[in-house]
């Protein structure tokens, strides 16, 4: 194909070989309708040095362009309270002009230490993790020295970091609450359902669980407990009412490490004869929507979820603006919630 000229461009439009050039060089000093007619019939022209300058133009904004890395094991969906989060966390971070971009990281990836690939040219200015709880590719990712933020972590994350910063939501102050209301009502026989080693929330709500009891004098809650570690299954109800029926001691009280659980756990109970709240109390923890609509309603702990991604952004911001700024571990208030599945402690 021969090569297109501006002379050709300006023949074939009825317009000055100025004027086009003009356009073409981005010189300014013609309307913004003439400019767009001068562009679109160069491009199907098949001007070339159109083509260049549109590929020069791209590579410019992709260098000028400030990116954030969202590094997951997998992306929170429907009710979990990253979905608002990270909604909140996106939202404060693009007015201050950076794109976030995604990455799933997978077990084998995880395994192998392999670099995101949204790393690998170096222009991330800063990384954010949530559902990314395996430890040692924790410490892989802390030690790029990239600004990082955790929001919720592995239970036993290195510490020792200078570019980490981690944001949780309050777990034991809410907790203790709720598991304080229940002594004072004369239960004594609990139990906590989760994988306590799953992330440090799970792992904060089983202690403060553990503790309060301790000191109420109450010494068999790991006797009415399931803690396997194994998060996928605690949503299977048909194991979870295995695991109900093998426990040495059924609680009058069950405290869940969260709403999904619980949901599953009533829905267990009631499949082995049991009812909630007559028979067994349970606890959850997230306050997700579904908490509000179950049979029973879910006692459970809110979230601010909103407050957690916009905390988040100012954290990470921050950071990449100051690397000098010491690790800053922030808990987010949280708010125990009473409905029917405590029965009497329904408020």
């Amino acid at each position: 194909m021969a090569k297109i000229t501006i002379n050709q461009i300006a023949e074939e439009l009825n317009l000055s070989r100025n004027t086009i050039s003009k356009v073409l060089n981005q010189k300014g000093g013609v309307s913004e309708k003439t400019e767009q007619l001068v562009l679109n019939h160069a491009k199907q022209m098949g001007y070339k040095q159109l083509d260049q300058m549109n590929q020069e133009e791209k590579q410019e904004t992709v260098i000028n362009e400030k990116s954030l890395l969202l590094v997951t094991s997998h992306i929170p969906m429907n009710q979990h309270f990253g979905v608002r989060a990270l909604d909140a966390f996106q939202k404060k971070v693009s007015r201050e002009g950076y794109r976030v971009e995604i990455e799933i990281v997978t077990e084998e990836e995880m395994r192998m230490n392999q670099v995101p690939r949204g790393m690998e040219n170096d222009r991330i200015d800063g990384i954010v993790c949530i559902e990314m709880f395996d430890k040692e590719y924790s410490t892989f990712l802390c030690e790029t020295k990239k600004p990082i933020l955790f929001i919720d972590s592995a239970v036993e994350i290195d510490e020792s970091f200078t570019n980490l910063d981690l944001i949780l939501m309050e777990n034991q102050n809410s907790i203790s609450i709720l598991v304080r209301r229940m002594i004072d009502a004369g239960y004594r026989k609990f139990g906590f359902i989760g994988d306590k080693k799953h992330c440090r929330s799970f792992h904060e709500r089983w202690e403060a669980c553990d503790r309060i009891l301790t000191k109420a004098g109450i010494k068999d809650f790991e006797k009415g407990s399931v803690c396997a570690l194994d998060q996928k299954k605690y949503n299977d109800y048909r194991w979870m009412c295995k695991r109900i029926k093998e426990l040495a001691m059924l609680p009058d009280v069950f405290i869940c490490a969260n709403d999904e659980i619980a949901v599953t756990l009533i829905r267990a109970l009631r499949e082995i004869g049991l009812t909630v709240p007559e028979d067994v109390k349970v606890v959850g923890f997230d306050d997700m929507p579904v908490a509000a609509l179950s049979n029973p309603t879910l006692t459970t702990v809110r979230i601010n979820s909103d407050a957690i991604g916009m905390i988040a952004a100012d954290l990470l911001l921050s950071r990449i603006q100051n690397q000098k700024l010491p690790s800053r571990y922030t808990y987010v208030q949280t708010t125990p919630v009473f409905r029917e599945s405590t029965g009497i402690l329904h408020e």
